[in-house]
């Protein structure tokens, strides 16, 4: 169980943003008493995005999250709650097949075979191809612009995970 909160504002007041997240990861430290991390975006396209995790270490040594991957003309942040089980032959398929190299895999951790998996493959593929207990929420950013958030669950809804949309904001967490 690990914690998961996303952000989106298109206020420009963002510079208590990192302040709100440091909060509200310590009200989901209880479900990630391993780390936390954060992560505030520049403002993207006019609208301010911050992501935290904490972190219950299951899969990898060093796994903190949110995490990035970028591609040529894309840049991806990820959090993830869960496992994906076929995480060990999806990484084994992803560097045969070249989508990206070994060091996109430094922590050994599921998320990161996740991450790259909808980096690469993009969310259908990835949804139809990963096994597993999950909830995630992915930024996708070209450029200076937010292009779309993502946020998914397993087909059977284990992993908590929910929203609430007011005044222009976004709020995405494993927990109310």
């Amino acid at each position: 169980m690990c914690g998961i909160i996303v952000a989106a504002s298109a206020s420009t007041c963002g510079s208590g943003l990192l302040d709100d997240m440091q909060r509200s990861l310590e009200k989901l430290r209880h479900r990630g008493p391993d780390g936390s991390g954060a992560l505030v975006s520049s403002e993207e396209g006019g609208i301010m995005v911050s992501l935290g995790h904490t972190l219950l270490s299951i899969v990898g040594d060093n796994a903190t999250q949110p995490i990035t991957c970028s591609t040529k003309n894309r840049k991806y942040h990820l959090v993830h709650n869960g496992e994906v089980y076929n995480h060990r032959e999806l990484r084994e398929r992803i560097l045969a097949e070249k989508w990206c190299s070994c060091t996109d895999f430094e922590a050994g951790s599921d998320s990161e075979v996740l991450l790259a998996c909808l980096a690469h493959k993009g969310v259908d593929w990835t949804l139809e191809n990963v096994r597993g207990m999950f909830a995630f929420v992915l930024v996708e950013i070209q450029g200076d612009s937010l292009v779309k958030i993502i946020m998914s669950r397993d087909p059977f809804g284990i992993k908590p995970l929910c929203y609430a949309i007011s005044q222009g904001n976004v709020v995405i967490s494993s927990e109310i």
